[in-house]
């Protein structure tokens, strides 16, 4: 498959009490005219506690290029370079803030045209990765499958049945295998571990 042009938008996804929670949309470019119809699968991804949406770039751009969308957050109260509204009471970001933030991305992404909804998927690294793991036990019909990039050692299980990868950052293929998972699981491929 040939390498699909994709360009790079900014998006704000609105919790009910009005904060908001910054993101990076990269769309294939086919997705940009939406009166085509085309429907592309999404991968809503959480950096670390500490870091930015930048952290997951390399990992995202492969996603793009692959024509699967990816939408890169930036979490409320994570590290001084994220967009996104910090906590009301000043507070640093925790699991529960995190998964909360990556419901409220998948949700602005389901309400898009270009989202496939039978194929979202959430992707956490670090501390994140809990989070999405949270998300997905909280909303399992929502989600295709899970992505654990460098998780805490106690982290929690996915839902029964759902595909799960477990990777790290620092792997010089990580972008391939979260591509090569999401097309996978998409092909009905993926066996549970």
């Amino acid at each position: 498959m040939s390498e699909a042009k994709y360009h790079e938008h900014y998006m704000w996804s609105l919790h009910a009490d009005k904060s908001k929670v910054f993101g990076v949309l990269n769309l294939p470019v086919e997705g940009e005219d939406f009166r085509q119809g085309f429907e592309f699968p999404v991968v809503v991804c959480a950096h670390d506690i500490h870091a930015d949406n930048t952290q997951l770039k390399v990992v995202t751009d492969t996603l793009a290029s692959s024509r699967i969308v990816s939408y890169a957050i930036d979490l409320r109260g994570g590290g001084d370079s994220v967009k996104s509204d910090q906590m009301a009471d000043g507070s640093e970001a925790t699991v529960k803030t995190a998964a909360d933030d990556l419901a409220c991305a998948a949700d602005l992404m389901l309400s898009e045209p270009f989202c496939d909804k039978a194929e979202l998927f959430l992707c956490g690294c670090g501390l994140s990765a809990e989070a999405a793991l949270t998300e997905a036990n909280r909303n399992q019909a929502k989600y295709r499958g899970v992505i654990v990039l460098d998780a805490p050692e106690q982290t929690s299980h996915a839902p029964e049945g759902m595909a799960v990868l477990h990777a790290s950052l620092r792997d010089s293929q990580i972008s391939e295998k979260v591509r090569d998972f999401v097309n996978d699981v998409i092909r009905n491929r993926w066996k549970q571990a």
